[in-house]
């Protein structure tokens, strides 16, 4: 037979006869070979068998070789296959009915595991796995019985394999990812058309305890689309206890320090042809402790169940992980053939799933029920922060650009208050970084700088005072200070009780614990902060804190300020101005008459106090000195006054100290009458001890009833200045 001569010539490769024999029985006459019959014999040496090009070949072949006809045995004590040593050797070639020449092996194979992994990967068995076990590593040792059934006459016929491997502590290291498993042992099969299959291996991962199983299992439906080599997947299914700190270190993403303590696992491992590796991982994370903001903060006795998947390869490995409670993430990874790559892109979405992959991006967004930026901030301190990172860890996420598509949260908290539902967005634009949040009490826009050397910028279009008066900003000595990069601010839309005030821009900076807003100009309520006497704040945070302001406010008719600030009318006026300077103890919206000190400088030019209705309630009745109304009715005096008292200027200065307003010459110059008046005012007890000397151009026997009625309006006008500033 023309085929098995040419396997003969291919196979039996150099070595020495030791010992053969030739048998010719029959016919001697040419085409007869149905009439006799040919015997050849050998006792063979060290002779090399390359019995199929698809396989390995064998050596050192110590055996004996029986050619009868078309059948060709081949038995030998002892042969190698690479470094192992092969025992009981058959090799059988034969004719089946149909003409096929047939080739059959088996042996008992003894020596290290790495000759089993090589003999799988220059296989039939490598190519069918779509090399997917090229890479990986094995040592240790490997007992295997091998049989072999392999049609020389059709290369299409898939060869028949029945193999059985028994290992004994072998090291493997799974590539690309380099998943380390330890000290495996128990039995490994394979059979066609079934695939590998174990039960009851053994081992350890990351030197704890591991269970382990083999079977085959479909290919994932994305690699099918993806055109994998299409043969089925191995499974390789693991139970065990994985060490959060084994997690961090294999992926060389040390942020992930957040978890801590250990947890059981059940993973699986599928390999597919031609496809990246995937790992599959669940567990309850009891025993792990989170360090996560609420509500995904677990202390280790507690239960959440996870779910990670991911893929490696040599072109990047990316994670999938669902977190109970709504949380979920995607990283990418670069690739390399290890599992640490560098983190190229991330994506967390809270209450959906994450938004897809941008390289250099890590991006935030979902839905979240309620918000404390205390636990958020401390979080992104201790694990995001990537100065945080310089100093200890690898790497840290926000060294990629954070990206905020779309986050919503249902109340924000800050610093013991409640803010409210907000919206928030990050992107990148025009080659800067643009943040805006949106509220019901505010809606504002943050740009970062355009070039080196240029300030940030924050745009507030919407802000309600209201909102502000139940902040409590100023933080505890437990509580960081709040600092903020240098930035240019423009305040517009700014509203107290539905009421429109103005807006302000000033340049906002931090200098250590003190919060400077300089060059302040615009109007509030009608008082105007104007560019060549721009006004200045300033706010010293910590246990100590306290608040001062320096401001020329300039102004028209100061009735429609005090309307907006929700005052009664006790003065109108064509134009003056206040010279403020105060300070007080706390935040900004602590100040408090009784607790600040300072002067307010007045300086008003024409204008009248008007007439104020007896049962009007407001700032009258809060001084409760005197009833203008009632004593100029009582004193028939009403015609003297029916459209209030005019001046032309009332200048002078209030001194706020201790609890008390001391005014010092406060003068109001009339066309033919002045008031002058100076005094001190308890402000918790709304008391007024002073003088107050009027000039009137009335008969000489009035001058008290004029004191009287005057004294009133003027102190109250005292009042309502002292208390806006």
């Amino acid at each position: 037979d023309a085929g098995l001569l040419g396997w003969l010539e291919r196979s039996i490769g150099a070595g020495e006869i030791v010992q053969g024999g030739f048998l010719w029985r029959g016919s001697l006459l040419p085409d007869a070979a149905q009439l006799h019959t040919v015997q050849l014999f050998f006792n063979i040496e060290d002779t090399a068998l390359d019995y199929h090009p698809d396989w390995p070949a064998l050596a050192a072949v110590d055996g004996t070789v029986l050619i009868d006809d078309s059948n060709v045995s081949v038995w030998a004590a002892s042969a190698r296959l690479l470094d192992s040593r092969v025992r009981d050797l058959g090799v059988e070639v034969w004719q089946d009915p149909a003409g096929q020449l047939l080739l059959a092996v088996r042996g008992h194979i003894s020596g290290p595991a790495e000759d089993g992994l090589a003999a799988i990967n220059d296989s039939p068995l490598g190519a069918a796995a779509g090399g997917a076990f090229s890479r990986w590593e094995v040592t240790g040792e490997l007992d295997t019985d091998l049989s072999l059934l392999l049609n020389l006459s059709d290369s299409t016929d898939p060869p028949g394999v029945d193999l059985t491997a028994r290992l004994d502590a072998v090291d493997l290291e799974i590539m690309p990812g380099k998943l380390p498993l330890r000290g495996i042992s128990g039995e490994l099969a394979y059979r066609s058309p079934a695939g590998f299959f174990a039960t009851g291996l053994s081992g350890q991962l990351w030197g704890r305890a591991l269970r382990a199983a083999i079977d085959q299992c479909p290919v994932p439906a994305a690699d099918a689309e993806a055109g994998s080599g299409g043969g089925p997947a191995t499974c390789i299914d693991l139970s065990s206890s994985v060490a959060m700190d084994d997690i961090r270190s294999w992926l060389g993403q040390d942020w992930l320090a957040f978890g801590r303590g250990a947890a059981a696992v059940e993973a699986q491992l599928l390999v597919a042809p031609d496809s990246p590796l995937r790992l599959s991982l669940q567990s309850s994370l009891a025993g792990v402790s989170l360090d996560l903001p609420d509500p995904w903060a677990k202390a280790a006795a507690g239960q959440r169940q996870l779910q990670l998947d991911m893929s490696i390869s040599r072109e990047g490995s990316e994670l999938a992980v669902a977190l109970e409670g709504g949380m979920a993430a995607r990283l990418a990874l670069a690739g390399t053939e290890s599992a640490n790559g560098a983190l190229q892109a991330a994506s967390i979405a809270f209450g959906r799933q994450p938004d897809a992959l941008a390289a250099g991006e890590f991006r935030f967004g979902g839905q979240l029920q309620q918000v404390d930026v205390a636990q958020w901030r401390s979080f992104y301190d201790s694990y995001l922060n990537p100065q945080a990172a310089a100093g200890g860890a690898a790497q840290a996420p926000l060294s990629l650009q954070l990206a905020i598509p779309d986050l919503r949260v249902e109340q924000l908290q800050w610093r013991g208050s409640e803010l409210g539902a907000v919206a928030v967005q990050l992107a990148a634009q025009d080659g800067r970084r643009r943040a805006s949040l949106q509220a019901d009490w505010l809606r504002g826009e943050w740009l970062s700088p355009a070039a080196a050397g240029e300030r940030t910028s924050l745009h507030i279009s919407h802000l309600d005072l209201d909102w502000l008066e139940s902040l409590e900003l100023d933080p505890s000595e437990r509580e960081d200070i709040l600092e903020v990069p240098a930035m240019a601010v423009r305040v517009e839309g700014l509203q107290r009780d539905g009421q429109p005030l103005g807006g302000l821009a000033f340049d906002l900076r931090s200098d250590g614990a003190n919060l400077h807003a300089d060059a302040i100009t615009g109007e509030l309520a009608g008082l105007q902060l104007l560019p060549e006497e721009p006004g200045r704040f300033s706010w010293r945070q910590g246990a100590d804190s306290r608040s001062s302001i320096e401001a020329s406010a300039h102004f028209g008719n100061l009735a429609g300020t005090l309307e907006k600030f929700g005052y009664q009318n006790v003065i109108e006026t064509d134009s003056g101005r206040f010279d403020v300077a105060l300070a007080w103890p706390g935040a900004p919206q602590d100040f408090a008459l009784e607790a600040a000190s300072g002067s307010v400088r007045v300086d008003i030019r024409e204008g009248h106090f008007p007439e104020v209705s007896a049962g009007a309630s407001g700032t009258l009745r809060v001084v409760s000195i005197l009833n203008l109304a009632e004593i100029v009715q009582q004193l028939s005096l009403s015609h003297m006054f029916e459209s209030g008292i005019p001046f032309n200027t009332i200048e002078g200065e209030a001194v706020l100290q201790g609890g008390t307003i001391e005014v010092r010459d406060m003068a109001v110059q009339g066309g033919a009458s002045s008031f002058q008046f100076s005094g001190v005012s308890e402000v918790a007890s709304q008391s007024l001890d002073g003088e107050l000397v009027v000039t009137l151009p009335v008969a000489n026997n009035l001058p008290w009833v004029a004191a009287l009625t005057a004294g009133l309006p003027v102190a109250a006008g005292v009042f309502v200045l002292s208390k806006l500033f």
